[in-house]
């Protein structure tokens, strides 16, 4: 699989509408695909542990990318509208000039790809 260069900065900011901002610290990574990094991230002032899904903008240049564009806001759409103790939570979504980001809950102890193997 060829994973797409990614310029992941190592402090991430969310600046929320009302001004206020949400600075995460990347660690390590999680996972990746096609489209996306998954790391874990720490949250500067409370020091929890997300996964945030890390999606380059190169990905939505060109012919197709505005058809996969509206298909990753529908992503972003669902996967906030749902709540279920066995559905990963999704926090918010914002970008930055590189990439989209999606701040998840984090689960530690593998993937579900691992799980699944085991």
């Amino acid at each position: 699989m060829c994973l797409p260069q990614f310029h992941v900065p190592m402090t991430i900011i969310y600046t929320h509408d009302d001004g206020t901002r949400d600075v995460f610290l990347r660690q390590e990574e999680l996972g990746h695909g096609g489209f996306a990094v998954v790391y874990r991230v720490t949250h500067e002032t409370t020091n929890k542990s997300y996964a945030m899904k890390v999606i380059s903008k190169d990905k939505y240049e060109g012919p197709r990318g505005k058809k996969k564009l509206e298909k990753l806001k529908n992503e972003i759409v669902i996967q906030k509208s749902l709540d279920h103790p066995n559905i990963v939570r999704s926090y918010y979504a914002f970008s930055d000039a590189f990439n989209y980001y999606i701040v998840l809950e984090y689960c530690p102890g593998g993937t579900v790809r691992d799980f699944v193997k085991n």
